[in-house]
């Protein structure tokens, strides 16, 4: 067998995992965040974009791709789940193609074979959540990020502002990571300071152009601006919650608290009432929210799940521990090459973010993917070393 019959033996297997985990699925019961996406993509299916109702809570983007769905095939969770398996699928491809550039075909292919075996990839597949969207975008992000590296064109700077600005619509995670890999760029590029400045202000526009119509969405339904959504206070309120431990703790009725907090109805002027009190908690007791910092680190890194049953976590550490410890080894030793470096800063930010916010093994997700590519890297090394002595 050839490396592309391989290939399309991995991408098969795949497909058929995340098929298979989302046709065993038949309701919502996973986690809150569930029903909440699942509803909100109805009720814009039901009422329009356009609607007050359907609000500036969420970034929209999975919201949208259920409601896309759902006006199109009827009310039918299980095609979700297949259009999420399909996804997953070609995100293992796309892990495929990383590996290749970090090193030959054979990195390529087991990258790719770590990917599709991964459980929580496979079980973010087959529920309603937007981690397996995230992950997709992420990846490309990525990807396109290389590309704009090795061709420094207007085309690939236009694509890489384009797909972040689509990601930032899904959850805006990598918008810290967006400046710093510019400033990486703008550094080692041999472009003169007039090129390098059009090609940025090239990625900042696409994103800008991507991000903009939900912006005016946002505008005509509230009259505010609100560039993508208003969770900023939520999101502060449960990692800095003072009984809390910086995680989601489902015996906290944030949502309660919330609303006595924000005292208005109004979702604008309440996500910044409430963020607002948040930070002054904050300000106040700088040290508990340090600690707090520092578990929600060690939460964010957690080969497991806490809380979840003992067998889901033996499996979830069986398959996590060696990925994040090949793969953040091998990123230290590429730390030199642009992949190395991109991926470091991906790590920092998505760390120092939810050290900020609040932490959940599954936040880490898009970050485990990339991984997965340095870790077959160093797996390729063992084997030629094996090779080599025999």
């Amino acid at each position: 067998m050839n490396h592309r019959q391989y290939l399309w033996g991995l991408l098969a297997f795949a497909l058929l995992l995340r098929v298979s985990f989302g046709l065993s699925q038949s309701d919502l019961t996973n986690a809150s965040d569930e029903v909440h996406w699942d509803r909100l993509g109805q009720a814009y299916v039901a009422l329009g974009i356009l609607h007050p109702d359907t609000g500036m809570y969420r970034p929209p983007l999975y919201s949208l791709f259920l409601a896309g769905i759902y006006h199109t095939f009827g009310y039918k969770p299980v095609l979700v789940r297949v259009a999420q398996a399909i996804m997953g699928t070609i995100t293992c491809y796309l892990i495929y193609v990383l590996g290749c550039k970090m090193g030959r075909v054979l990195v390529g292919l087991i990258a790719a074979g770590l990917f599709a075996i991964y459980p929580l990839f496979i079980f973010f597949s087959g529920v309603l959540m937007a981690e397996t969207l995230l992950i997709f975008l992420t990846t490309i992000s990525f990807l396109c990020y290389i590309q704009f590296w090795e061709k420094n064109t207007f085309t690939m700077a236009m694509i890489f502002g384009g797909i972040v600005g689509l990601s930032a619509l899904c959850k805006p995670v990598l918008l810290p990571w967006l400046p710093l890999v510019l400033i990486f760029w703008w550094q080692k590029s041999r472009l003169t300071p007039v090129q390098k400045a059009s090609r940025v202000l090239t990625v900042v526009g696409a994103l800008c152009l991507i991000i903009l119509p939900w912006t005016a969405r946002n505008h005509i339904v509230s009259g505010e601006f609100v560039p993508i959504s208003t969770n900023l206070g939520i999101n502060l309120l449960v990692g800095a919650h003072p009984e809390g431990r910086g995680v989601y703790d489902n015996h906290i009725d944030y949502l309660a608290l919330y609303h006595t907090l924000a005292d208005t109805s109004h979702g604008t002027a309440a996500d910044r009432r409430v963020a607002g009190i948040v930070l002054g908690w904050i300000i106040a007791q700088p040290l508990h929210y340090l600690s707090l910092s520092i578990d929600k680190l060690l939460y964010f890194w957690c080969p497991w799940v806490p809380g979840e049953p003992p067998l889901y976590n033996a499996i979830a550490a069986l398959f996590c521990t060696p990925l994040l410890i090949l793969g953040l080894a091998g990123t230290f030793i590429q730390r030199h090459r642009p992949e190395g470096l991109a991926l470091i800063l991906l790590i920092i930010c998505m760390s120092l973010l939810h050290m900020v916010f609040f932490a959940h093994t599954r936040f880490r997700l898009p970050v485990d993917a990339v991984l997965c590519a340095p870790a077959a890297w160093i797996c390729v090394q063992w084997i030629n070393r094996i090779r080599r002595r025999a």
